[in-house]
């Protein structure tokens, strides 16, 4: 991404935002991720993140709009992540909750910077969740995160996703067995789901369980079958 288009999407940032702590440390090795640019390779990648002066920005991949902002100062061998400004604009972000906010964007880092001290989701302790992690990730070489989503939410994205003309383009290897298992479900049911990101390569799965953990249901893993600009 040129500097151009770094300038328009900072730019864009609107005057309607929250700004919080955040005192976070980290190493210039790790700050030079960031330098480096994080940028999506496919739908299922939601972020573009890169630098410009003393800010990293966190923009939505789909529509370039500039969620959220980090204000940073820089050491002799460490940068402070000092503070973070968050997008106000409803018609841009749906958050509302500065505390959630926070929690996100140390999930965020937390995968950027493949670490696992930033944030710890109380979800993570669930015992199915713990014993899916062990199984899954014995040497530790997945960072992981867990969310909630509905029923309704995840049949949306991945019909789409198998459907013309993004088909042409993407596997969704998975789907067809969690699908199955999603029948008569309520589309506002929730369900939690536990993102597994390989360390050193782009391989990554989403594990789908009950709300309360209590139920295994299915997994996916998005394949990338053919070029796409994005």
């Amino acid at each position: 991404m040129d500097i151009n288009k770094k300038e328009k999407i900072i730019s864009s940032f609107p005057l309607n935002y929250r700004e919080a702590e955040l005192n976070i440390i980290i190493s210039k090795e790790e700050y030079s991720v960031f330098q480096n640019g994080i940028y999506s390779g496919s739908m299922d990648e939601k972020w573009n993140v890169f630098t410009l002066n003393n800010v990293i920005a966190f923009a939505r991949s789909w529509t370039s709009n500039c969620i959220f902002k980090i204000l940073t100062e820089e050491y002799h061998h460490s940068v402070l992540l000092r503070s973070f400004q968050v997008n106000r604009d409803s018609a841009q972000y749906k958050g509302g909750n500065l505390e959630e906010d926070a929690v996100l964007l140390k999930k965020l880092l937390q995968m950027f910077l493949k670490r696992d001290d930033l944030y710890v989701d109380p979800k993570l302790k669930l015992k199915l969740i713990q014993e899916t992690i062990e199984h899954e990730d014995p040497e530790n070489r997945f960072t992981k995160s867990i969310s909630t989503t509905s029923v309704g939410q995840i049949n949306q994205i991945y019909n789409t996703l198998i459907g013309p003309p993004n088909d042409d383009y993407f596997r969704v290897n998975g789907w067809k067995e969690l699908s199955e298992r999603l029948l008569g479900k309520a589309e506002d049911e929730i369900l939690l789901s536990l993102y597994l990101q390989h360390k050193t390569d782009r391989f990554a799965k989403t594990l789908y369980f009950n709300e309360n953990a209590e139920t295994y249901l299915g997994e996916t893993r998005i394949e990338r079958t053919g070029s796409l600009d994005f």
